[in-house]
């Protein structure tokens, strides 16, 4: 159900959650940080001017009959983000839509490819994750940004070991080997044109969405963007993650180069990361 038919759907989401909660985490700035795009050292102010100094509420009784209002924060350039109550014979659910301003209505359009459409879409799918799978858990994030997507023949995504994730459809299983031997499963949470979410197994569940922006820059073949949502991860734990992930992403490691890495580390990742049923080491 469309709330602003005069603007584009980026995203709609049912959320297993009534829509009391789900409207304190779009307004609540600790329980957006749950959600909202990947923590960096500006995250707080951005949620607080996004959501508290710039957001207008607005408030109508339109669905009151079905368990509730419908609400929307509005911003200035157009993009609304509304919540209303969807109960069904499974309980208490809300729907959750973002919208935003026809293409036509700007002075130059902005390609196939638009980077706030797809960091909506994958905020909304990190809402819906976050109370589903994880209610009431502070979240940590690590964020692998703009790499070369690769030549055909030699694409990131293939030397990275997700040459699997092709064609599995959402709410099905896939398992694969990276090119250091571990083996990574999960279930596909969300696919659109240009991003995946891939709720991975073991590891407390994270949630990983990769985000493939096609438009070449400069000399590259496209970009891939891949943002680690963990939830209820101690110190430790986390530092283990971030590790592997910089070495499975070519990264340079917070604390380490890859190149440094000890038996000793390996054993330490075994140690503090859970493993399933496949030996899926996250």
């Amino acid at each position: 159900m469309a709330r602003h038919p005069d603007r584009r759907e980026i995203v709609s989401v049912e959320i297993v959650a009534d829509a009391d909660t789900v409207w304190a985490h779009v307004r609540e700035p600790a329980k957006i940080r749950r959600w909202f795009g990947w923590h960096d050292d500006g995250i707080d102010d951005e949620i607080r001017r996004m959501f508290v100094t710039d957001a207008r509420v607005m408030e109508s009784d339109e669905l009151a009959s079905r368990g509730g209002p419908v609400r929307s924060l509005i911003w200035k350039g157009g993009d609304v983000l509304t919540v209303w109550p969807s109960t069904t014979p499974r309980g208490a659910h809300s729907v959750l839509t973002m919208s935003r301003r026809p293409y036509e209505s700007f002075d130059v359009f902005s390609g196939l490819y638009d980077d706030v459409d797809e960091r909506w879409i994958a905020s909304a799918q990190q809402l819906r994750f976050a109370l589903e799978l994880h209610p009431g858990a502070e979240r940590r994030t690590l964020r692998a940004a703009g790499l070369d997507a690769g030549p055909p023949g030699r694409r990131l995504l293939d030397r990275v070991g997700l040459h699997g994730i092709r064609g599995v459809p959402v709410g099905c299983h896939f398992e694969t080997r990276r090119p250091d031997g571990t083996l990574l499963g999960g279930t596909i949470w969300h696919r659109t044109e240009y991003q995946v979410g891939i709720r991975l197994h073991g590891a407390n569940e994270p949630l990983l969405i990769i985000d493939h922006n096609p438009t070449p820059l400069r000399a590259s073949n496209g970009r891939v963007t891949a943002v680690l949502s963990t939830f209820g991860t101690d110190d430790e734990t986390f530092a283990a993650i971030g590790q592997h992930w910089a070495r499975w992403w070519g990264l340079r490691a917070p604390a380490k180069t890859p190149d440094a890495a000890s038996p000793r580390d390996h054993e330490r990742l075994r140690r503090v990361l859970h493993r399933t049923h496949a030996d899926v080491l996250v």
